[in-house]
């Protein structure tokens, strides 16, 4: 996990340098500099490299669990038993789920 979040923090590196990169390349580009085209190479591909990193730090992080498992993602709501579950569906909903699980 530490190595999925280094690659995303990586990747926001990355774009930080690589919009003001765009900047200065759109800058020398207006004025027909003759570097315009190496440093518009440099600044697509670093936002480029950029965006990949953002996307596989995020599939690193979820490739391993279901991204819908609450129980994972939520250590402040402790997991419920099936008696609090049951004493909820009666109280609330009206249904004995205790007398079908017989």
């Amino acid at each position: 996990m530490h190595n999925a979040k280094a690659v995303g923090l990586l990747g926001y590196v990355l774009l930080l340098v690589g919009i003001p990169f765009v900047a200065v390349w759109l800058a020398l580009a207006a004025s027909a500099h003759p570097e315009a085209g190496w440093v518009g190479a440099a600044s697509i591909t670093t936002l480029l490299v950029g965006i990949a990193c953002l996307i596989v730090s995020r599939r690193m992080l979820t490739s391993g669990r279901h991204i819908d498992e609450r129980a994972e993602e939520d250590p402040i709501q402790p997991e419920v038993t099936a008696e609090e579950a049951a004493e909820y569906e009666l109280h609330y909903h009206g249904r004995d789920t205790r007398r079908d699980r017989r």
